[in-house]
């Protein structure tokens, strides 16, 4: 082989090194480039995550909330009912209290009796309870007293008698005790 043509050759060889050495560096660019768009897109792939746990938990939340002032609605509208029927049970109790000798009229305090145990039972199957007051201790959260006495039978701050009957619907006291409690 001539000089010349292995100088050609070595030239030629040259050239397409060059070539190969400039699709290198333009496949590596191009790849780099596409690794920054791989990169931009995991982080907005990131952050509309973030957006839908922050959306999701939003929606739990409203959900909670609005299941709790469901109840709450319910169990107001509830105590207000049972308010404004504990006048008449109270009624119903003075009645059933009264000692009386004729037949007939014995009679009819039977037929109170059922009503009022029908309103007692009602009340209690949706609930409401009375609040226990005698001989336990005196309770601000659900007494309320009326009168202090001296009586050797009980210790400090235990209620003796109980004036009125305290209500509690769903651990909300609806009325309390009205009580008299021991010195």
């Amino acid at each position: 082989m001539s000089k010349k043509k292995i100088k050609d050759e070595v030239v030629e060889e040259e050239l397409v090194e060059e070539e190969l050495v400039e699709d290198v560096v333009e496949e590596l660019s191009e790849v780099e480039k596409l690794q920054q768009d791989i990169n931009e897109l995991k982080e907005i792939n990131k952050d509309l995550e973030n957006k839908y746990y922050v959306a999701y938990a939003d929606a739990q939340n409203m959900i909670k909330r609005a299941k709790i002032d469901s109840e709450n609605l319910v169990i107001n509208k509830i105590s207000k009912i049972v308010e404004e029927i504990l006048p008449a049970l109270d009624n119903f109790e003075r009645a059933l209290m009264v000692q009386v000798a004729d037949e007939n009229l014995n009679n009819f305090l039977k037929g109170f009796k059922m009503v009022y145990d029908q309103l007692y039972l009602a009340l209690e199957n949706e609930g409401v309870s009375q609040i226990e007051s005698v001989g336990k201790e005196f309770d601000p959260n659900y007494h309320e007293a009326i009168a202090q006495v001296k009586d050797d039978n009980y210790a400090s701050n235990i209620i003796v008698e109980e004036v009125a009957k305290g209500y509690i619907f769903r651990n909300r006291v609806i009325r309390p005790a009205m009580v008299k409690v021991n010195e």
